[in-house]
């Protein structure tokens, strides 16, 4: 193990202790910079792609197109407020476990190396034994691993959001969105459902001090 692995750990070990050292919490800045950086390029990058989709495929959309049959107008309505008040849900299940906190951002794995990551959840999935040194970092990679299924309520409004949409509003662009979420929505849902599960079973059979019985 280098020398930066090693200070790695003892940083990210000083953020689980609620006692950042000066590297780890230089290193927190630098991830917040980068994930904020990260969301906007993708914001950005995302309205880009919906406007040349729109104006692509949406050139046959007239005065002269058909106007769907109002129960489809009304089904896709209703569909888009039941994807609201999911949605609304989805945020107040984020910000009961924390998800929205603003020391979120700390979380100890945001310190380590992808390789160091990859090891960490290798433990807790039963790949690779796991190391004594490390238990209090892997429990705390399981943890994280259950709290982020409170996103699933969240991906599930904004399912049915663009389900909606395309329904009371029919167009080429939307049923492409439409479909391409709940292809990606399917294969997340099972991800984050496998993940839940494996964190579940490795809390039970090492549970922290305190905790057992």
């Amino acid at each position: 193990m280098t020398t930066d692995d090693d200070a790695r750990w003892a940083q990210a070990q000083s953020i689980l202790d609620e006692q950042p050292t000066d590297e780890a919490s230089e290193h927190l800045r630098r991830r917040r910079r980068a994930v904020l950086a990260a969301l906007i390029g993708s914001c950005v990058a995302a309205v880009a792609v919906g406007a040349l989709v729109f104006v692509s495929l949406s050139g046959d959309g007239g005065p002269g197109r058909a106007d769907p049959p109002a129960w489809q107008q009304v089904t896709g309505l209703v569909v888009q407020g039941m994807g609201l008040v999911i949605e609304v849900y989805g945020l107040v299940v984020m910000m009961r476990a924390g998800l929205l906190r603003k020391n979120r951002w700390s979380v100890p794995a945001a310190v380590l190396t992808r390789a160091q990551r990859k090891s960490l959840l290798d433990q807790v999935r039963g790949r690779t034994a796991i190391d004594p040194d490390r238990l209090a970092l892997v429990r705390d990679t399981a943890r994280q691993m259950l709290r982020q299924r409170g996103l699933l309520a969240l991906f599930v409004g904004i399912l049915l959001l663009q389900v909606g949409g395309a329904l009371s509003s029919p167009a080429p662009w939307r049923t492409v969105m439409a479909g391409t979420f709940v292809v990606c929505y399917v294969a997340l849902f099972g991800l984050m459902e496998r993940n839940a599960r494996q964190a579940r079973r490795f809390l039970a059979a090492h549970p922290a001090p305190g905790e057992a019985g």
